[in-house]
């Protein structure tokens, strides 16, 4: 029964597409243990230093991102924020939890901005998803997002968006085969955010400065 459990809470990963709002400064409104605030504030302040995204607590602001326990929901986030409240839903119980840094950074990186590496309109130079292997009611996640700009920055394998290669497959299938076979095994492991993530970020939002160095125009 634990494993069952333990299964439908990874299955309950998700994420919500929207349109979003693109400014300097996040709104922060956090509802978790102490502890997780910690670990929260490390993978904000590696944002900060590599990117000109900021994230400020909330005081009353209307627009915010609310980060809290979603007992019982699983992990879930909107890519972007449409305006108002945004949740972040982090699941810690004894089911399972989203609280490795890797999970955090992938979540707070959605709330930025941006999408699933395997979702760019040019994929199919790089990857082929199998949709047939694809376990029922998960398709969303390898759909194409057609009008969500790269910013002409390179495929990355290595991306921490991007899924590994038995992300919601079915038993004994996989869902991802990249076409260099070098990166087969590797994607979907990182835990920290390529030079590539933070430059999608610093383009987005305009930054002056990216990753310690002037912006370049790609």
């Amino acid at each position: 029964m634990k494993l069952a459990n333990l299964g439908q809470f990874m299955k309950r990963q998700e994420i919500i597409v929207n349109s979003f709002v693109c400014a300097g400064n996040l709104k922060v409104y956090f509802d978790l243990a102490s502890d997780e605030h910690q670990l929260l504030y490390e993978q904000m302040d590696k944002i900060a230093k590599n990117t000109c995204v900021k994230f400020r607590e909330r005081n009353d602001e209307e627009d915010y991102v609310a980060i809290v326990n979603g007992l019982g929901e699983g992990c879930n986030s909107a890519v972007g924020r449409p305006g108002g409240e945004s949740v972040i839903s982090l699941e810690s119980s004894k089911f399972g939890s989203c609280f490795d840094r890797g999970t955090l950074m992938r979540f707070l990186l959605h709330t930025v901005g941006l999408y699933g590496e395997q979702m760019r309109e040019d994929r199919d130079k790089y990857i082929r998803v199998h949709d047939e292997n694809i376990i029922d009611g998960y398709e969303h996640f390898f759909t194409k997002i057609l009008d969500a700009s790269s910013y002409r920055v390179p495929y990355d394998y290595l991306s921490i968006m991007h899924y590994g290669k038995n992300e919601y497959a079915k038993p004994g299938t996989i869902t991802i085969e990249t076409l260099d076979d070098r990166f087969q095994d590797l994607i979907g492991k990182q835990t920290e955010p390529t030079g590539n993530d933070y430059v999608k970020v610093c383009l987005m939002y305009n930054c002056k400065t990216c990753m310690g160095t002037e912006t370049l125009v790609l």
